[in-house]
């Protein structure tokens, strides 16, 4: 299948118009003939266009006859530096292709060291199996730096750097440091250590009948405000702990200083007798006799001087530290304590630190602690949270970092795309740079008490994405695709795939193979070579089945991807095209037309191609050759 070449005289033409004008009974098999012509270049020095078709690393030098000469290719390429014509056609087209120096004995790298290839060269890496600080991070804490100074992977002489400030060194591991442990708040007073790197503390209020900032507090006078709710005639004295006593009343008075002095000029009828209301009252006719305050360990004092609810959060609080008492209210008596502090728990009284955990679980795309540039990856965690009973109000946070790599550089996480402050880290195509070694840490931690927190690190190499070869036209096996003999075809990897997006040209290297049916390769030459994108216009001189071998290159990568052809003597049944009419042949300006075709064909879907062409027509009145009307203008 393809397009037949049709032969045109001049008693098929009508040149009086100025037009070339093809019969509609001399279209055999096509709706559309294309008639073209092409400019030829008048011949100049052979080397000025395209290097003379030798390769840009080589120089070019023009001979006899338009035949130019091809320098050599530059050290660590391979090649006889021709690419395509001008020039000479007796060597074969191969360029300069950069040779792989990491493909034989690790490129004199090492046995545990990266060898990448370079451009003309290669570059060993640091080492990818034993290296001290990449195993466990050598035994030191995340929170420190790890050196080998000796560069000996095997002999554990790893020296660990400071912990940060807010850190001190116990057992190997850096931990918070307690600035709480020697603060100088009041006693009573919540004392909240600052966030690493800062080793100070914060104060919290002065107790309840105190004042001051929390590391000074001062007992307030009690009484210097309304005689401290003592009767007036009653003197009040100022205690610690915020409290106060009131004197009893004077003679000639019953009561007390805290229900208030009445004068005896009654007995139990007035004012319960001065006894407390709670208590009883006795007239003796010498006086009063007041009973005992209600039981139940509510209350303390007497009938006579009062019956006082006992506070049994003062003066010292029984709850733990910072934590609200509340009085049970007589009579009944005792106490009760809030919540523990955030990130504790019990009962209010007493209160334990809470623990949680974390670690990494996996890595979407990772092999032997290896991604790939150009790959979409997620870190997935597990994490360990604080049990319920802890007390957490205002839940988690989750930090990402890069905390080191292997060439020292500073990268930063984007919030935006990497999701850093979230359990799971999100790294889009070609987030990191390749050839390099990157420590990744992960931190949870209690938002309302950041002494509770956990952390995991991940080790993870970044290597560049492999090309993948995108080849139009022909088959990936011998006898899909079927052409006739002497027909032009064309293959193009120009779609070819960069993962990583690298902005180094891509170049292309084409070599037409000679097979069997079975795709096996035939004795002999090769049939033919290429050096563009586009191998196109390709017309094979015998029928037989031909492989088309394409290697794709960017940078110093490179992939190979092959396609094939049958070609064979004589051409299938040729297509059979109808167009249904429009009904009335007439459609208004601004209307939509909707056209169909009916094709009959034998080859097969991926040979077959269709396309439609419209061209506006301006009609005259004189008739052509072919027995219709003219055409003056044809545009598309």
């Amino acid at each position: 299948v393809g397009r037949r070449t049709i032969p045109i005289t001049s008693s098929d033409l009508d040149m009086t118009s100025g037009i070339i004008e093809v019969c509609a009974r001399d279209v055999i098999d096509t709706a559309t003939t294309i008639l073209a012509g092409e400019d030829v270049a008048p011949e100049d020095d052979a080397c000025k266009a395209n290097n003379g078709g030798c390769s840009d690393l080589v120089s070019c030098t023009p001979g006899v006859g338009g035949v130019v000469h091809c320098g050599a290719c530059p050290q660590g390429y391979s090649g006889n530096g021709v690419v395509s014509s001008p020039a000479s056609d007796t060597a074969p087209a191969n360029g300069c292709a950069d040779v792989n120096e990491c493909s034989e004995d690790n490129g004199g790298c090492g046995d545990s060291v990266a060898c990448v290839n370079t451009e003309g060269g290669r570059a060993c890496g640091l080492s990818t199996s034993g290296g001290e600080c990449f195993v466990n991070y050598g035994g030191c804490d995340p929170l420190t730096t790890c050196s080998d100074p000796d560069d000996d992977p095997t002999n554990g002489n790893v020296q660990c750097g400071a912990c940060p400030s807010g850190y001190s060194l116990a057992d190997g591991r850096c931990a918070r440091v307690d600035a709480c442990a020697s603060s100088s708040c009041f006693a009573g007073v919540t004392c909240t250590p600052e966030a690493p790197p800062s080793v100070g503390y914060a104060c919290g209020t002065c107790p309840s009948g105190y004042a001051g900032d929390g590391t000074s507090c001062v007992d307030i006078d009690e009484c210097g405000t309304a005689n401290g709710r003592c009767d007036l005639l009653t003197t009040c004295t100022n205690t610690p702990a915020g409290a106060r006593t009131c004197s009893a009343c004077p003679a000639g008075y019953f009561g007390s200083g805290e229900t208030g002095c009445v004068a005896k000029t009654s007995s139990c009828a007035e004012n319960n007798g001065g006894c407390d209301p709670l208590a009883s009252c006795l007239d003796t006719g010498s006086g009063v006799s007041c009973g005992a305050c209600p039981g139940g360990g509510g209350y303390s004092g007497t009938g006579a001087t009062g019956c006082v609810d006992v506070d049994m959060c003062a003066p010292t609080n029984p709850c733990y530290l910072a934590v609200t008492c509340t009085d049970v209210e007589a009579p009944g008596a005792g106490f009760e304590c809030g919540r523990c502090p955030q990130g504790m728990k019990g009962d209010g009284q007493t209160c334990t630190l809470c623990t949680m955990s974390a670690s990494i679980t996996g890595v979407s795309t990772v092999e032997s602690g290896t991604i790939a540039r150009g790959l979409q990856n997620k870190i997935v965690t597990n994490i360990v949270y604080m049990e319920p009973a802890c007390t957490n109000d205002e839940g988690y946070g989750f930090l990402w970092r890069i905390v080191d790599t292997s060439d020292g550089s500073q990268i930063a996480l984007e919030e935006s795309t990497t999701k850093s402050n979230t359990r799971q880290l999100f790294l889009p195509p070609r987030t990191l740079p390749e050839g390099r070694t990157y420590a990744i840490r992960f931190d949870t931690f209690s938002k309302g008490n950041p002494a509770i927190a956990a952390s995991a690190n991940v080790i993870l190499f970044v290597k560049a994405s492999p090309l993948e070869p995108v080849v139009e036209g022909g088959s990936l096996v011998p006898d899909g695709v079927v052409f006739a003999l002497g027909v032009a075809f064309t293959l193009d990897a120009s779609k070819s795939i960069d993962p990583d997006e690298e902005s180094n040209p891509w170049s292309y290297q084409w070599e037409c193979i000679k097979t069997d049916a079975s795709g096996n390769t035939i004795g002999g030459t090769p049939c033919g070579s290429h050096g563009a994108a586009a191998w196109s216009n390709f017309a094979p001189p015998v029928a037989g089945y031909y492989a088309f071998r394409v290697t794709v290159s960017k940078g110093v990568r490179s992939a190979t991807a092959t396609r094939y052809v049958h070609v064979v003597n004589g051409a299938p049944n040729s297509p059979s095209v109808s167009i249904a009419p429009i009904p009335g042949g007439v459609v208004n300006a601004g209307s939509r037309a909707r056209l169909s075709a009916t094709v009959t064909s034998s080859a097969s879907s991926e040979t077959r191609t269709m396309a439609w062409t419209a061209k506006r027509y301006v009609l005259v009145s004189h008739w052509s050759p072919c027995d219709r009307v003219g055409v003056v203008n044809a545009d598309p």
